[in-house]
């Protein structure tokens, strides 16, 4: 499941798989709201993990508890890299990913700035669209160069999803209203 904020960690787009998910409408998923479906006891390791790492433009990984559209709670593994404009490198936000955590899940909920373990390509769930199709191929590539130390490949991979989160926020449109 794709997902992107803006520079304040507030959500912008949300996949239709979040709201297949957690039965949560999109546009009650944008801002903050996304917090309304983390368990009550991991809400503060959420919120205080994309604080620190909107602080910090850093990459981060967490694993959590959501609440899916039955109310029972599964363990998700999210995280996100950081993009910055190609015109003065200002941070804009994140572009980042959640899968159901294999097993074994943590006791409690975790967060970690400063890294970014996407989830392997064999994770359940299909992209519902070209772009986060691409989005999940570039996290996994980005990883894959940081962790090979290819700066110039990472660098190239940035700018890519800095574009494909520019144009997923962007095909998303305004949420509907109602909800």
């Amino acid at each position: 499941m794709i997902w992107a904020s803006d520079a304040e960690g507030h959500a912008t787009f949300v996949s239709p798989e979040w709201t297949a998910l957690t039965g949560q409408p999109r546009d009650k998923a944008e801002g903050w709201g996304w917090l309304e479906m983390i368990h009550p006891a991991d809400r503060d390791t959420a919120r205080n993990t994309l604080t620190e790492a909107s602080r910090a433009a850093a990459a981060f990984t967490m694993q959590l508890r959501v609440r899916d559209a039955a109310g029972d709670h599964i363990w998700v593994t999210s995280g996100a890299m950081p993009s910055f404009s190609r015109q003065d490198g200002r941070f804009l936000g994140f572009l980042g990913s959640h899968s159901e955590t294999a097993p074994p899940v943590p006791e409690k909920a975790q967060g970690r700035v400063g890294l970014y373990n996407p989830p392997s390509s064999g994770s359940p769930g299909r992209p519902n669209s070209a772009l986060e199709a691409i989005a999940d191929h570039l996290l996994l590539a980005r990883a894959a160069a940081a962790e090979a130390g290819e700066d110039m490949i990472r660098s190239i991979i940035d700018m890519c999803l800095l574009e494909t989160g520019q144009r997923l926020a962007s095909s998303q449109g305004p949420a509907p209203s109602g909800g």
